[in-house]
């Protein structure tokens, strides 16, 4: 498995206001490309931090989430975003 694009960000859970890190990669194997978004609460500057915490059992009360998706469905995820953003800024 190759990772051809790598991007964490920390963003704001809209419910709770708390931070939630966001990890988005682009992977690719001999058979495969695809898109893997992964979450988990808290904030996590460093790829090496937020790896260490996604692998720790013990993260009680922290909401993981993984995504992962083909080519085509990462972009009807984008499309999707994109028209939901579009949708608050015409209103």
């Amino acid at each position: 498995m190759t990772v051809k694009y790598s991007r964490l960000f920390t963003a704001a859970n809209a419910v709770s206001h708390e931070p939630v890190t966001i990890r988005v990669e682009l992977i690719e194997t001999e058979d495969f490309q695809g898109v893997s978004v992964e979450s988990l609460e808290g904030e996590y500057p460093f790829a090496s931090e937020f790896e260490r915490a996604c692998k720790h059992p013990g993260n009680p009360g922290k909401i993981m989430n993984f995504l992962p998706l083909t080519l085509p469905g990462a972009r009807r995820l984008a499309d999707a975003l994109n028209e939901a953003l579009e949708a608050v800024e015409g209103s």
